[in-house]
């Protein structure tokens, strides 16, 4: 997905024409500085396939919901009360918002996903949280959020897993298992009781 998304972004700035096409079929979703610059879809693309590729799924898989949830509520909490203005027009509230979201999701991730302790999955989940705010506020100029914010968060959680010397699982826990081990930890407290 990532090459082909690419493969659009060059194609529609070397020949006018299918410029012209791109933005007949998706011009409407894409903001006007998209027109002429790298979209959003790419650098969303790209983030995603780099943490995919090259680090370890529990992490990759965090870094991501990082970027759809994180980036979201910054987008939504920022918009709707974002008063205080803090950088490039980026509020502290959107990104308490991003925090917040991030630190929920990775906090959920890397426990019952990663199946780690709470103290490691609380150190994980306030670096990977902290680095994609940090990532979705400073982001500016050339570079995009969309790959900042899940590279960023891969490379320091990672990083956080060599310095605090955490052991991710080697395969990270299916839905279905989450949903059994609740419905084991359900019996298991009846049968205390």
């Amino acid at each position: 997905m990532s090459f082909v998304a690419i493969g659009v972004e060059v194609t529609r700035f070397r020949w006018p024409k299918f410029q012209q096409f791109v933005l007949l079929i998706i011009g409407k979703i894409m903001r006007k500085r998209e027109y002429k610059h790298t979209s959003g879809m790419t650098w969303f693309t790209s983030g995603i396939f780099i943490s995919g590729v090259f680090f370890h799924p529990l992490i990759a898989m965090t870094s991501m919901w990082c970027l759809i949830f994180g980036d979201l509520m910054a987008a939504i909490i920022g918009k709707t009360f974002g008063t205080t203005k803090i950088f490039h027009q980026k509020s502290l509230q959107g990104s308490m918002g991003c925090f917040f979201a991030c630190f929920s999701i990775t906090l959920f991730g890397f426990r019952f996903f990663g199946r780690l302790s709470i103290a490691d999955s609380l150190i994980l989940a306030i670096i990977s949280s902290l680095t994609a705010t940090l990532a979705e506020l400073y982001t500016y100029g050339k570079f995009n959020d969309n790959f900042t914010i899940p590279v960023s968060t891969c490379l320091t959680t990672t990083l956080a897993v060599k310095v605090f010397n955490i052991t991710l699982p080697i395969i990270i826990k299916k839905i279905s298992e989450v949903e059994e081990m609740s419905s084991i930890e359900q019996i298991d407290d009846i049968e205390q009781i």
